[in-house]
């Protein structure tokens, strides 16, 4: 059971990135990159059935990919010997087509687009008012990181330190007379939580994973490693758009999962063809 269902929803994510990448671009058997293709389907579900909203780009990664797939490149789904390309996009894009609407039928994306649907509410309620907001998940968010910025202009170099930020949270909920901010320890945005403790050093230091992970990407598609630059590329995707609604690295599992996919990717892309054939 995972301590924080969150940071559990990234990590299924980037489980999610692995396998598209795997099951689109590597010379494994045609009969492994279908399975893990469909474990990849299954790990977006879990992700969407977990109603964790911070993750749930992770959704148009893989449409952004599958579409690539189908339209720029020979498509996994179109592997059958003697059809022209332009039924082979045919095909593809309407079995994609049939897996969207027999999707759209469960309770999966019932609970989902519910749980957009209450985001989208919780908005509309903090644009009036964001105090008045800040007893919801998002309205909380919302009011933490506008208080954030002032905090932030306050010292901007060295920061607030750990107990000054919990000593700001405590100041934030009762201006707002937010319970739920009360029960938070972070503000819910990485970078906001490193800035505010460490200054630019936080904030600097957690924009260096990230251009550490983009140079990685850039330098294995140089080497013609498509696989694992993709896997690379979609675990720095959900590492980037988690950050913006999470601290993630105060989740131990989170930051297992991340060294692990990011390794995994990288003995990916030592594997010889004939091993990989």
């Amino acid at each position: 059971m995972p301590t924080h269902h969150i940071p559990w929803a990234g990590s299924l994510a980037m489980v999610s990135a692995f396998l598209l990448a795997l099951s689109l671009k590597s010379d494994f058997s045609l009969g492994c990159r279908r399975l893990w293709f469909l474990g990849g389907l299954f790990a977006v579900m879990a992700v969407l059935a977990s109603q964790t909203r911070g993750a749930y780009a992770i959704v148009f990664w893989w449409l952004g990919v599958c579409v690539h797939h189908v339209f720029v490149r020979p498509s996994v789904l179109a592997s059958l010997k003697g059809r022209t390309q332009p039924t082979n996009i045919f095909v593809s894009g309407m079995v994609l087509f049939m897996a969207l609407l027999v999707f759209a039928q469960t309770a999966v994306f019932e609970r989902a687009s519910q749980s957009l649907h209450d985001a989208a509410q919780e908005i509309s309620v903090s644009q009036q008012s964001t105090a008045q907001g800040s007893n919801s998940s998002v309205g909380a968010r919302i009011y933490m990181w506008q208080q954030s910025l002032a905090a932030i202009a306050e010292s901007p170099w060295i920061g607030h330190g750990h107990d000054g930020r919990r000593q700001l949270l405590e100041d934030w909920a009762v201006a707002a007379d937010s319970q739920e901010i009360k029960r938070l320890g972070h503000v819910h945005n990485e970078f906001l939580h490193q800035w505010i403790d460490h200054g630019l050093w936080g904030l600097s230091s957690q924009l260096l994973y990230l251009l550490g992970l983009v140079l990685m990407v850039w330098r294995l598609q140089r080497k013609n490693l498509g696989p694992a630059a993709l896997a690379v590329a979609g675990i720095t995707f959900v590492h980037l758009t988690s950050s913006m609604t999470n601290v993630n690295f105060a989740h131990n599992h989170y930051t297992a999962s991340l060294s692990i996919f990011v390794s995994l990717s990288l003995w990916l892309s030592q594997l010889p063809p004939k091993q990989a054939a």
